[in-house]
C-alpha cells in the first residue's frame, strides 16, 4: 500500500492542483515467458484556477471594463490504475501496458484525466542490432484552466546499434495524430525524426521499453 502527495504549479498560471493518492501493486510471473504488473487505488484532485469572465452587461457599463476575474474550483475522487503485461522471448520483449491517472497536463491543457494505453515489440536477434516498434493512445478530459477533451494516438520505430561497449547510436520516426472533439482547431498530425546517443550496461543492443 501506498500513500502519495503531489503539487502542480503552472508557470504563468495563476493557480495549482494537489493530489493525494492511495494505491496497492502488485505483481506475477504468469509463466516462463510471460509476467503482469499492475496497481489500483484512489485520487483526491482539487483544483484551483482564476479565469477571465465576461461581466453582467449593465455592471461592465457601470464599471468600464467587459470582464473580471473569478475563481475556478474543482473538487474529485477519480479511480487510479495501471497494467503491464510482457512477454521475453529469445531474441525480444513484447508489452501491453494500460491505464489511468492524473497528469499535468501538455502545457496548453492542465491539469488532466488521462486514459492510456501502448503496446510494442522490441526485436534483438541481431548481434549488433536492436529495433523498437510501439504504438500508443490516450484520452484526457481537462480539469485545468481550460476544460474539455482531448487526446492523441502515435506509433513509430526505434532503431539501435552499438557502437563501442554499453554506447549505442539511436535513430527514429513518429507519426502522432493529435485529436479533440472539443476543440478542431487542435486536429492535426506531427512527423518526428531524431537521432542521438544512448548508454546501457551489458553486451546486448539497447531495449526501447
Amino acid at each position: 500500500m501506498c500513500i502519495r502527495d503531489r503539487h502542480y504549479t503552472f508557470p504563468g498560471i495563476t493557480g495549482s492542483t494537489d493530489m493525494h493518492t492511495l494505491s496497492g501493486t502488485f505483481s506475477t510471473r504468469l509463466s516462463k515467458m510471460w509476467e503482469f504488473s499492475g496497481s489500483a487505488g484512489a485520487i483526491r484532485v482539487e483544483s484551483n484556477f482564476i479565469e477571465s469572465v465576461p461581466l453582467n452587461p449593465v455592471v461592465a457599463e457601470l464599471l468600464g471594463v467587459s470582464s473580471g476575474l473569478a475563481v475556478l474550483y474543482n473538487k474529485q475522487y477519480v479511480p487510479g490504475f495501471s497494467g503491464r503485461l510482457s512477454a521475453t522471448f529469445r531474441k525480444g520483449v513484447f508489452y501491453l501496458t494500460g491505464g489511468r491517472s492524473i497528469t499535468p497536463g501538455n502545457g496548453l491543457f492542465l491539469t488532466t484525466e488521462m486514459t492510456s494505453a501502448a503496446l510494442g515489440y522490441s526485436y534483438t536477434g541481431l548481434r549488433h542490432w536492436s529495433l523498437t516498434a510501439q504504438a500508443l493512445y490516450d484520452h484526457g478530459t481537462s480539469l485545468g484552466n481550460i476544460l474539455g477533451i482531448y487526446g492523441d494516438a502515435s506509433g513509430g520505430l526505434t532503431v539501435s546499434r552499438d557502437i563501442i561497449k554499453s554506447v549505442h547510436f539511436l535513430a527514429g520516426a513518429d507519426a502522432r495524430r493529435y485529436l479533440s472533439p472539443s476543440f478542431t482547431l487542435y486536429n492535426r498530425t506531427v512527423y518526428d525524426a531524431h537521432i542521438g546517443l544512448g548508454w546501457t550496461p551489458g553486451n546486448v543492443p539497447l531495449r526501447l521499453w
